[in-house]
């Protein structure tokens, strides 16, 4: 991490560790392997985490990495170096530096199992194994994470099991550490976020040529105009207002490059804005879950129809916005497949018969 990017978080969440962790530092300057109820875990850690470019994640069943990259900018190389949440990675390495031993626990092999402090490659292990690295892939610390005993309440911190691994003492530590063994978990999750109120057209193209649209004049009108039903079928409004609402806080849960990989019955939707917004989702099954692609683009004629100004009352963007927009939406979502909720991806599938009622008469 660059010099100023944990300062700020250091001088609020371990100002008192600075000090007794120094001192700490100071009497075992050659890294003893003692500890003492009261001591830092990582003696010293404080004042390294700056040179962390590295954190190496795993249980018994997989481990990732999440490496810096240029401008502060971190990614999970296991997910195609997709972003990961910075904050999210500054908390861990301050909390890996400001945790405590409480009272000391088994240093028995045997008993490694009881607290789940045992290393990963035993079987039946349950714990999580944190590691983080400077620029040149020296190791500045690692940590066993076993079994919680009491869970951070947010006015007291959590009490949990941790061994050092190389360390046969095992110990009761306390700090706000949450490390998950889930790399999903790491990412920036959002995708789009879109207010239903700025929908104008949603249109679905089907394998077979078939469409099926949804358009309103006004974006808080629930009074539809659809195209692609069959004459005698009463819409569905319901699903009318979800298609509506598509775009509206999408996150994946689950991420891929898109290079290579083929989508099994793909359809196309395009979601058309008030102000000039385009929005073409490719959405298609792989091994038997919702994946989608996504496109921005922008409609220069739209945008310049709606003349939006700014401090408008319809929760509109401007020409200006909605370019940068588009541009930022491409940035993030350009070259990746996701995988999105089921319950997300049938907006972007509906049929035809999907949005009329079943006993319309």
């Amino acid at each position: 991490m660059r010099q100023r990017t944990l300062l700020a978080l250091l001088a609020v969440t371990i100002a008192v560790g600075v000090v007794a962790g120094y001192s700490a530092w100071e009497r075992q300057s050659r890294v003893s392997t003692e500890l003492h109820a009261g001591d830092l875990i990582f003696p010293g850690l404080i004042q390294r985490v700056n040179e962390v470019r590295e954190i190496t994640i795993g249980d018994a069943k997989r481990g990732f990495t999440i490496a810096e990259e240029e401008g502060d900018r971190w990614v999970v190389r296991e997910k195609g170096g997709y972003p990961a949440q910075p904050d999210l990675v500054k908390k861990a390495v301050v909390a890996l530096a400001d945790l405590r031993s409480l009272e000391p626990r088994t240093s028995n092999p045997d008993l490694y199992e009881r607290i789940g402090v045992n290393e990963i490659d035993r079987p039946g292990s349950e714990a999580i194994r944190v590691t983080l690295k400077d620029e040149k892939g020296g190791e500045l610390a690692a940590l066993l994470i076993g079994k919680v005993r009491q869970a951070d309440t947010g006015v007291r911190p959590a009490q949990l099991y941790v061994r050092r691994p190389e360390q046969a003492q095992s110990w009761l530590a306390e700090g706000r550490l949450d490390i998950k063994a889930d790399p999903v978990a790491w990412l920036v999750r959002e995708m789009l976020r879109v207010p239903r109120e700025r929908i104008m057209r949603f249109e679905i193209e089907h394998p077979d040529g078939s469409r099926v649209g949804v358009s309103r004049a006004d974006g808080k009108s629930e009074d539809y105009t659809f195209t692609g039903l069959p004459a005698e079928g009463k819409p569905k409004v319901t699903n009318a207002n979800g298609m509506m609402a598509g775009l509206e806080l999408l996150i994946f849960e689950d991420v891929a490059k898109e290079n290579g990989i083929a989508l099994d019955n793909v359809r196309k939707a395009t979601i058309r804005t008030f102000d000039g917004l385009v929005v073409t989702v490719r959405c298609g099954t792989r091994e038997g879950k919702p994946w989608a692609s996504f496109a921005a683009a922008f409609d220069a004629a739209r945008a310049d129809e709606a003349n939006v100004r700014e401090g408008n009352d319809k929760g509109l963007l401007t020409r200006a916005e909605v370019e940068k927009e588009v541009a930022e939406i491409n940035a993030r979502v350009a070259g990746w497949l996701y995988q999105i909720p089921d319950y997300r991806a049938e907006n972007f599938i509906r049929t035809a018969e999907d949005m009329v009622m079943k006993d319309a008469s």
